[in-house]
């Protein structure tokens, strides 16, 4: 296994993140960032599920595409072109929050 999708499969998922705590009577605000309704808040998780699904899935397609035949895969470029599903599928999803949470900044 590619030792860049070895870091993949890796990395911590949503479910095993540790939550931040806020001893403080409020949260801060985040610049250029408004407060979500709880139906916003459970599309955006709901969308986050989704992309360790599909994280899940670039991994597959990527350790398929290592076992791949070597003088097709010198042609093709398979790892390439799962890097650039990966980088593409991050950007669609994080079009998606931000089409949810609607920041004010760049």
């Amino acid at each position: 296994m590619n030792k860049k999708y070895e870091l993949l499969k890796g990395e911590k998922t949503m479910s095993h993140a540790t939550p931040i705590q806020d001893n403080s009577a409020s949260p801060r605000p985040i610049t250029g960032y408004r407060d979500l309704s709880q139906a916003e808040i459970d599309l955006m998780n709901e969308i986050k599920e989704y992309a360790e699904k599909t994280r899940d899935l670039v991994y597959r397609v990527a350790c398929a595409a290592e076992d791949a035949d070597n003088a097709l895969a010198a042609v093709a470029e398979p790892l390439r072109w799962v890097s650039i599903a990966r980088t593409h599928l991050q950007q669609g999803y994080m079009a998606l929050t931000r089409a949810v949470a609607q920041p004010t900044t760049f």
